[in-house]
């Protein structure tokens, strides 16, 4: 075999094998890019399936957590931060109830840890759940009205009974709307365990990542634990 050739294949080998090695853990499944246009077609429809799923299963929670005044929650926090640092926490929260808004209360403040509690009315999905729940055809693209724009998309619903969603928000910039942060969820969308102890529509997994003015990418990662 022509020696040129051999060194070629020697080269990709190598470089294959340096990906493979590659921590992705931090990773987004985004479709898009963090500081990259976000060129979007309104007329793209959200997928009714996994976003019915997802959007039933927060409606669910909002009645069942409601009454349930006593629900604790302990998640593993991960802080990918500005300064290059990985902060790793446990944070042990409590729901805190007033009138239809719920949030988590902790007894120490965690950089990163995203207090909000989402549901069909509540948080980044309120824009789209009401419609899809109504049967209509959604756009997966929002203008939020004030010079951003929101991108929605949802997996199907898995084996496991979660929905994967992902949330993508972009800044008009000179007219060109560039990424400016990234939401993924993971959703408990199980319909087999039902009723007032469900845990049906708790978001399982919660990360956002944005890229800081230093250029270095900052996330978070919060993970229920078992």
């Amino acid at each position: 075999m022509n020696k040129t050739i051999i060194g070629y294949l020697l080269i990709v080998m190598l470089v294959a094998s340096c990906r493979q090695g590659k921590d992705d853990s931090g990773k987004s499944n985004s479709l898009f890019q963090l500081g990259q246009e976000m060129l979007v077609s309104k007329d793209n429809k959200i997928g009714l399936e996994g976003a019915t799923s997802a959007c039933q299963s927060l409606r669910n929670k909002k009645f069942n957590f409601q009454s349930r005044a006593d629900l604790s929650f302990s998640f593993d926090l991960v802080v990918n931060t500005c300064a290059s640092s990985v902060e790793k926490n446990v944070v042990n929260a409590e729901m805190v109830i007033s009138g239809d808004d719920m949030q988590f209360s902790t007894t120490t403040n965690y950089s990163g840890f995203i207090k909000e509690i989402v549901t069909d009315t509540a948080g980044v999905f309120a824009a789209i759940c009401p419609d899809i729940l109504s049967g209509k055809d959604v756009s997966s693209l929002k203008d939020s009205g004030d010079g951003r724009q929101i991108h929605y998309s949802f997996g199907n619903l898995l084996n496991d009974g979660t929905v994967k969603a992902i949330v993508t928000t972009a800044i008009n910039n000179s007219g060109k709307y560039l990424v400016s942060q990234i939401e993924e969820f993971v959703i408990n969308a199980s319909s087999r365990v039902v009723g007032p102890n469900s845990d049906q529509g708790l978001v399982e997994s919660r990360s956002k990542s944005f890229k800081c003015q230093s250029g270095i990418i900052y996330s978070s990662t919060q993970t229920v634990r078992d």
